[in-house]
């Protein structure tokens, strides 16, 4: 990498954390709930891990994550300032790890900073990071996997890519994605080595909980319909946005696709309980629906048609589209639903094809623009409550 790249991204980086430092000190709350999460549920669970012995700890944990980042950030002095500046800077790491997977692939043109700054300014990155939420540690520790990777470091690369699930339990399914490049490449004891360890892990926590959660935090816990269909429309839309406009030649087949997916999306909707928590626009339009209906229609529609654009991209990319499969189907164990479950898996997933993709640099680029349209426009959003 020539000097003046490092120079340039020294300063990005710092402007990054500054910027932050600033966003920090006029509480600034880009995605709704950060703020109040942290002063609920994660400052406390860190006065958790410094008053009560370890096992203790783990059964009262007044949160739904894991331990690793209120163990990590309870085993220092640090007040609740401190903490979210610490976890803003676990952020501007990751947009570190972002600009150089981008670079490695992409070289020296814009299409590095746009990727690492539509990580950074992404609202549902940049507000966990400015209010202390583990899935900051958690997103830092696949990046650094992934980095390590391309630098040769594989076996210390599973173990941190492992060790995510300590902070956020359902980066098992971003390992999952991971594995999945494993197969495809022949990395056949990498992905024993990480699938081993991190199972271990979530085997450890799941004794010790009596479930995925803490014990206090399980009643969310039920197979939901429309979190699946949800949670894959709107992943395929952050992944593909920049390339869904169809042709004129498209339409017909597009048009077959979304006369196959309407009704089997309205059966599974309609079938499926009602979003407890979230839902986004989905559940507004849901209640809409029913006090005119008395079921849902707006949103089957909707849905079906977005999973109808994203079927030729997916069909180009069968990987992918397994991967969206298995991760839909990891928040589809609840029936809460917020865009930033989403936004936590979508980066990672890109970046791995950053790091492992054969050499498609038109793709890589679409996928840059796709990621950046998609945090201008979830940027425009968060002013809404869902």
């Amino acid at each position: 990498m020539p000097g003046r790249q490092r120079i340039m991204a020294a300063l990005f980086l710092l402007g990054c954390l500054a910027l932050g430092v600033l966003f920090c000190k006029i509480e600034y709350n880009p995605s709704f709930g950060a703020r109040i999460d942290f002063t609920r549920f994660h400052y406390p669970t860190i006065e958790q891990f410094r008053t009560l012995d370890f096992f203790a700890f783990l059964r009262e944990m007044n949160t739904a994550s894991g331990p690793l980042y209120y163990a990590l950030m309870g085993s220092t002095p640090m007040g609740p300032d401190s903490i979210r500046i610490s976890t803003l800077l676990l952020h501007v790491m990751s947009t570190g790890l972002v600009w150089w997977l981008a670079y490695r692939r992409l070289g020296a043109t814009a299409w590095p900073w746009l990727l690492a700054g539509a990580f950074y300014f992404s609202p549902f990155q940049l507000g966990p990071a400015l209010w202390g939420h583990p899935e900051t540690l958690a997103t830092l520790l696949v990046f650094l996997a992934l980095w390590l990777h391309t630098q040769g470091f594989v076996a210390t690369a599973s173990v941190l890519s492992a060790l995510s699930v300590t902070s956020r339990q359902t980066a098992i399914a971003i390992l999952g994605g991971l594995g999945l490049w494993d197969l495809q490449q022949g990395r056949f004891k990498n992905l024993a080595l990480k699938m081993a360890l991190a199972g271990a892990m979530l085997l450890a926590l799941v004794y010790h909980w009596h479930g995925l959660t803490p014990p206090k935090f399980q009643d969310h816990m039920a197979v939901s319909g429309r979190t699946f269909l949800v949670s894959m429309a709107m992943m395929g839309l952050a992944l593909f946005n920049w390339k869904l406009l169809p042709t004129r030649t498209s339409w017909r087949p597009l048009l077959l696709v979304w006369l196959i997916l309407l009704p089997v999306c309205l059966i599974a909707y309609n079938a499926s309980i009602h979003f407890d928590r979230g839902g986004f626009i989905f559940s507004i339009l849901d209640k809409m629906d029913a006090q005119r209906w008395g079921w849902c229609l707006s949103s089957p529609v909707i849905l079906s048609g977005i999973l109808a654009l994203c079927v030729p991209p997916l069909r180009e990319d069968p990987m992918t589209a397994l991967t969206l499969l298995g991760l839909s189907a990891t928040l589809a164990i609840s029936n809460v639903f917020y865009i930033k479950y989403v936004d936590f898996y979508i980066w990672p997933l890109a970046l791995s094809m950053f790091a492992f993709a054969a050499h498609q640099d038109a793709r890589l680029i679409t996928l840059t623009k796709s990621l950046a349209a998609w945090s201008v426009v979830n940027l425009a959003l968060v002013s809404l409550r869902y």
